[in-house]
């Protein structure tokens, strides 16, 4: 298990992380894009100002993970378990969230262009 790992400033683009217990992890302008997440466990996990690009968080539990000014441009967050997650000031342009649970999730000030909340994306 990598339950508090610090990952911060890593360059692990395209890196596979799935089901991989990662809680609380911190991954602070870490390098991520094209990386795998499926399944994993990242609750409380921090993203903030990590660039994470076509990132997939396929059925990821992110419940209370930060994403602040975090760059998520094409991720996938289907069927991902995101409660209380918070977005503020990201970039989620065309961002994918079918089938997400986004209760108490907040996206102040994030830019959401293109992004898709259908699909039964819950709030």
């Amino acid at each position: 298990a990598l339950d508090g790992a610090a990952f911060a400033g890593a360059d692990l683009d395209g890196a596979a992380f799935a089901g991989a217990d990662l809680a609380r992890a911190a991954f602070a302008g870490a390098a991520l894009d094209g990386a795998a997440f499926a399944g994993a466990a990242l609750a409380g996990a921090a993203f903030a100002g990590a660039a994470l690009a076509r990132a997939a968080f396929a059925g990821a539990a992110l419940a209370g993970a930060a994403f602040a000014g975090a760059a998520l441009a094409g991720a996938a967050f289907a069927g991902a378990a995101l409660d209380g997650a918070a977005f503020a000031g990201a970039a989620l342009d065309g961002a994918a969230f079918a089938g997400a649970d986004l209760a108490r999730a907040a996206f102040a000030g994030a830019a959401l262009a293109g992004a898709a909340f259908f699909a039964g994306a819950g709030f």
